[in-house]
């Protein structure tokens, strides 16, 4: 304690002064950078990496689908080719059978014309046979006819025997005559009929002719084909 006056307490003052940082590298720090690098590295060559390995998987699939392209084009080529061998060798099968069926129809067609034919001729001969067969019996019972009548009216006759031997005679002349056009009609049909039956059978060939060219050639336009 001293004299003369009072003591208070003392009076601090403080003093504003700027901070500074200051910058310590230690280990740890520099470590820590180091393998911040690295990985910034890694990084960088992974993405390098990563973008030329899509690449060449781009160009690997690219080339692999190419190759299946042509591979499926190639198989393809070779089924159509297979295809169209057999194709061409069912059209020349079928062409030879329908040839085969074609000439086997115009045979039996020609059997089947010529039976009907020599039929035609028969039937034909025989229905002259049988005309001039009933023309004579029919002219025999007419003269048996004329003689009985003769025999029975025998008194009647001398009597009338001008008239009635002008009558028979122009009866017998007309008779005659009429059997003489029976005949040259019978046979004008006869020969009429033969006619109308050869044209037939001409025209019918014709068809068979036109069909069988008809036939072959769209068997030939097939096989071209």
């Amino acid at each position: 304690m001293g004299s003369g006056g009072s003591s208070g307490p003392p009076k601090v003052e403080y003093e504003d002064i700027d901070p500074q940082v200051v910058r310590t590298d230690t280990d740890a720090f520099r470590q820590q950078l180091a393998l911040g690098e690295i990985a910034y590295r890694q990084n960088q060559n992974n993405m390098r990496l990563g973008a030329e390995l899509d690449r060449t998987n781009s160009e690997f699939f690219q080339t692999q689908n190419l190759r299946g392209i042509r591979a499926q084009g190639a198989e393809t080529r070779m089924n159509i080719a297979a295809q169209g061998a057999q194709t061409r060798l069912n059209i020349g099968a079928q062409g030879e059978q329908t040839r085969l069926n074609i000439g086997a129809q115009g045979k039996e067609t020609r059997a089947t014309r010529r039976v009907e034919g020599e039929e035609q001729r028969k039937g034909i001969v025989t229905t002259g046979e049988q005309t001039r067969l009933t023309r004579q019996e029919e002219g025999k019972q007419q003269r048996l006819g004329i003689q009985e009548q003769t025999r029975g009216t025998v008194t009647v006759r001398r009597a009338e025997g001008g008239e009635t031997r002008s009558t028979r005679r122009v009866e017998g002349e007309e008779q005659r005559a009429g059997i003489k056009t029976t005949g040259t009609e019978q046979r004008q049909t006869v020969r009429t009929t033969g006619e109308e039956t050869r044209a037939t059978e001409l025209q019918r060939e014709q068809f068979r002719r036109y069909k069988e060219n008809r036939d072959y050639e769209q068997a030939q336009r097939q096989a071209r084909a």
